[in-house]
């Protein structure tokens, strides 16, 4: 799933279980006592909470983040019982939308006197909200105001407390001091109850739908992941993404992407990754979208010994680890397509040369199967005049940062940038084939010419969209008729 929608998909599965979990518990309220209601559901929650944190192996927070969330659970109570007080004795239509802006709206004053006024757009959305919420809750008769508006108001501001204390928490776990809030809520629920003298025992009937109240509620929050601390807006931050998969075989790369594991001729593993038309979150999570592209990429591949990774810019590092593995980082200091993303994993081995380019000494990359590597250094030889030639009619090539290479592969062929994968045979023409059918075509390596001046037309110059994908294809076969 691409990120953006993702990111949407898990944003509404989090308004979902909130939203279910509040009408559940409302609804329930109307038939028994809301601290009953509010016992279970809070008890519930603690116990769906303190499973997520375990789960994902959460690291127990330092005191001072329980404790915030424990004063953030005081508030919470409020806004949960007078929620589901306004929910069961009022209009829902009423008491759902005001209690959400209040509580929307307090963590934006509140940030507002500690970090700074919010943007003029910011301040149009909430004053459209406001009015909304003006033009729902007005009574509909002579005077008066409608029933339940008090305690939805009550309730925002209950919720809205709630997030401004769990937002002091500094700590990077989440679900721990969560939980902490409910359990925080759980006791100031029965305090209130005791001192009402309205200490319930819940009966069978009562427990099975305010328990689901208390889990969906929980649940949300598995959805929604909060920062560990407030950010400031404009500021730039760093968020680590930990994932793993089973990743996706693609049937014939490179037009069927995903990744690839067969063996080379003398039986040894061998993979890479091609995943142009289907979208590089096919094996890594990214903004899966051409019209935008990372400013630079860090690339570290472990792999086990003696395969060696090639991937796209320079290598920063080679780090021997003790479980037999080797891990290769690779840096990409321009922009790049996602699509461009590549892993190679094979028995490679290396030479390099310097052509004398426009914009200065451009260093020559070219990562064969060992036992190419003879051939290799009689076909490559190709990429010195391509280059310049290419320069000549387009300009520098656009990478002398990240420099050139070619790297051998188990499929045809991909314009990866700065990392171009070969899988040509080493022949001219399309694996010695001439498609032309001129004679023309055979004295040149087609995948060579061809993913080279993707460089300039399709990492460089990028469409929008993949429907527009044939400026990418039609601007290089151009190229190939200018370097003939």
């Amino acid at each position: 799933m691409g990120s953006p929608l993702a990111s949407v998909s898990f944003g509404l599965a989090a308004a979902a279980s909130w939203g279910a979990g509040d009408f559940i518990g409302g609804i329930t309220t109307r038939k028994v006592d809301v601290y009953a209601v509010g016992l279970v559901s809070q008890a519930a929650g603690v116990v769906a909470l303190a499973a997520l944190a375990a789960g994902r192996a959460e690291p127990f927070p330092p005191p001072s983040a329980l404790g915030w969330g424990a004063i953030a659970g005081v508030f919470g109570a409020l806004g949960i019982a007078a929620l589901y007080r306004a929910l069961a004795g009022g209009r829902m239509g009423i008491a759902a939308p005001v209690t959400a802006v209040v509580a929307a709206a307090l963590p934006v004053c509140f940030a507002a006197l500690s970090q700074g006024l919010p943007s003029p757009l910011q301040f149009a959305g909430f004053g459209l909200a406001l009015g909304g919420v003006w033009l729902i809750s007005r009574p509909e008769g002579a005077g008066g105001s409608p029933e339940g508006l008090g305690l939805a108001l009550l309730a925002g501001v209950g919720f809205g407390g709630f997030m401004i204390f769990i937002g002091q928490v500094q700590a990077p776990a989440v679900f721990w001091p969560l939980a902490a809030a409910k359990v925080s809520s759980l006791l100031s629920m029965l305090a209130a109850a005791r001192g009402a003298g309205r200490l319930p025992r819940p009966s069978r009937s009562l427990l099975q739908p305010a328990a689901l109240a208390g889990f969906l509620d929980a649940g949300g929050n598995a959805f929604f992941v909060t920062l560990a601390a407030q950010q400031r807006a404009g500021t730039t931050r760093t968020i680590t993404v930990w994932y793993h998969g089973k990743p996706r075989v693609g049937r014939r790369l490179p037009w069927d992407g995903g990744f690839t594991f067969p063996t080379d001729s003398l039986g040894r593993p061998w993979i890479a990754t091609a995943n142009e038309g289907l979208g590089a979150s096919v094996w890594w999570p990214n903004k899966d979208y051409l019209a935008d592209e990372p400013d630079s990429q860090r690339i570290a591949i472990t792999v086990p010994d003696p395969l060696i990774d090639v991937s796209n810019g320079r290598l920063r590092s080679t780090t021997k680890n003790r479980d037999g593995t080797t891990t290769y980082e690779w840096f990409v200091t321009s922009p790049i397509n996602n699509y461009d993303v590549t892993i190679n994993a094979g028995h490679y081995t290396h030479f390099s040369d310097t052509v004398a380019g426009e914009a200065g000494p451009l260093s020559l990359d070219f990562w064969p199967l060992d036992y190419h590597i003879d051939t290799a250094r009689r076909q490559f030889q190709q990429v010195t005049p391509l280059v310049r030639c290419f320069e000549r009619w387009f300009g520098p090539y656009p990478w002398y940062e990240d420099g050139y290479k070619l790297v051998e592969v188990p499929h045809p062929g991909m314009e990866h940038q700065s990392a171009v994968a070969y899988g040509n045979w080493y022949a001219n023409g399309y694996r010695g084939r001439d498609a032309s059918g001129t004679g023309l075509g055979l004295k040149w390596d087609f995948i060579i010419v061809h993913e080279s001046a993707h460089e300039w037309f399709g990492n460089n110059i990028t469409a929008k969209d993949n429907a527009d994908m044939w400026v990418h294809e039609s601007f290089a076969n151009y190229a190939e008729g200018l370097y003939t």
